[in-house]
């Protein structure tokens, strides 16, 4: 009788177990996301047709973690990213430098479970400072930098789509540098320079470091297997002030992911910039507002984490 006792109680304790297993392993949380590298060379001796020899690196980290219980839901989104080209007997150059995170929180309306009112901030600048055609510094690690909190609505029908929609935003951007930040770089307001013979520039009135805004904000995200081993994902990021409403900032980021295997992807990204308060040099010695470009496409190893 004793045996049997012994015998249910360890069977008793043994399904105990397992299930608690299997709450532990039934997380709210839902983490992820990719770990990518490529990397790139040209060399060339006696090359008739003419060349530099070359050497380029880049290196991307997206990471997400996301939290949902109940009526209760908590995303956040990382993405740092950085990038080198060496080519011929030049300089080093950036070819990628990016770090923004996002973090949102929702509850569910009473209306519908696919609308969610939402809490949304987000931070994103450089890690190292930006250098223009001729060696001159045009940005650095929070030079500039941006922040952004919205309240508003954010509609979520499926695991692939979500759109959110704000209008009660605040946009900061700040600019540590003083030197560009004396330049009036990036939107903020400018100090005052003076020039000595020899062409020297003493700052003589420091410009402000940070401005802010106030507008409307709409962030719109899809992500989509097309067919087997091929990823889509695209997010635009819109950004209004109401002073100025028709001048609508633009962040528009767009990659198609091609996995070979469990290590080996291809990738094409594009990205699209607007912001009206950022000047662009250009060949002829003049600035002005232009829409920024950039598109990377690389092959290389990737670790999905």
């Amino acid at each position: 009788m004793r045996t049997r006792i012994l015998i249910l109680s360890a069977v008793f304790l043994t399904g105990m177990t397992l299930q608690a297993q299997e709450a532990v392993k039934d997380t709210t949380w839902k983490m992820g996301g990719l770990i990518s590298a490529t990397f790139g060379q040209v060399n060339l001796s006696n090359w008739a047709s003419g060349g530099f020899n070359s050497i380029n690196a880049a290196g991307n980290i997206n990471y997400f973690a996301n939290y949902k219980k109940g009526k209760g839901s908590w995303d956040n989104d990382l993405l740092m990213a950085y990038g080198l080209l060496k080519q011929g007997e030049g300089d080093v150059a950036k070819t990628d430098d990016r770090l923004d995170f996002t973090s949102k929180c929702g509850r569910e309306t009473s209306w519908s479970p696919k609308w969610n009112y939402s809490l949304l901030g987000n931070f994103r600048t450089q890690f190292t400072e930006g250098l223009d055609a001729n060696g001159n510094r045009i940005s650095d690690i929070m030079a500039p930098a941006y922040g952004l909190a919205a309240l508003g609505l954010d509609y979520k029908p499926s695991d692939n789509f979500s759109l959110f929609i704000s209008p009660v935003t605040a946009k900061f951007t700040w600019v540590t540098d003083e030197v560009l930040a004396t330049a009036g770089a990036f939107g903020v307001d400018p100090g005052e320079f003076s020039v000595d013979s020899l062409g020297n520039l003493t700052i003589v009135k420091p410009g402000s470091t940070s401005r802010a805004e106030f507008g409307g904000y709409l962030k719109a995200m899809y992500n989509q297997t097309l067919m087997e081993n091929v990823n889509f994902t695209t997010r635009l990021d819109l950004f209004s002030n109401y002073e100025e409403p028709t001048q609508i900032d633009v962040n528009w980021d767009t990659m198609i992911s091609l996995r070979v295997n469990d290590y080996i992807t291809t990738s094409l990204g594009v990205t699209v910039l607007y912001d009206h308060d950022i000047l662009i040099a250009q060949p002829d010695g003049t600035s002005g507002r232009r829409t920024q470009f950039r598109e990377v496409f690389g092959v290389g190893f990737a670790y999905q984490l």
